[in-house]
């Protein structure tokens, strides 16, 4: 794991150390595209080891892994909506989204299509909370305020 902030800590002899360190562990750990990491931190990675995926699709990879997680996390709400209300589905329920990366974004946009109302906290990426809030008509609330609403 990688402590720091994306936009001021990230360099490539960072990244291609942590690739070394993790071909030290020969397969036990395989790592992909996260919270500040992207396709080109990946590549760095790849420099010093085969154990990475979530590559570019045009190195042949997979490409990003941020809608499958999203889909996963939206099956796990659908399974807990079936065990709590006797129904899978989501709709017409408030669902709250704390940061709209990759993977908040098209959590996001999951349950807006199966016809949730959302609140959305976004401290970093102020476009990403615009667009929600235009596309997905999603309320909109502070880091701060985030814990506090129904």
């Amino acid at each position: 794991m990688i402590i720091g902030d994306p936009a001021k800590d990230k360099s490539d002899v960072l990244f291609r150390s942590l690739g070394k360190f993790i071909q030290s562990l020969n397969g036990k750990y395989i790592t992909a595209e996260d919270m500040g990491i992207g396709f080109k931190d990946l590549m760095c990675i790849r420099e010093e080891t085969k154990w990475v995926c979530g590559l570019p699709a045009s190195v042949g990879g997979s490409g990003t892994p941020s809608s499958f997680t999203a889909f996963g996390v939206l099956r796990g709400m659908q399974a807990c909506a079936k065990e709590v209300f006797g129904s899978d589905s989501v709709e017409g329920k408030v669902i709250a989204v704390q940061g709209l990366g990759h993977v908040g974004y098209t959590l996001a946009k999951f349950v807006h299509k199966e016809g949730a109302k959302l609140i959305c906290s976004e401290h970093v990426n102020t476009e990403a909370a615009k667009k929600a809030k235009d596309e997905l008509g999603a309320t909109i609330v502070g880091k701060d305020d985030f814990y506090g609403v129904e």
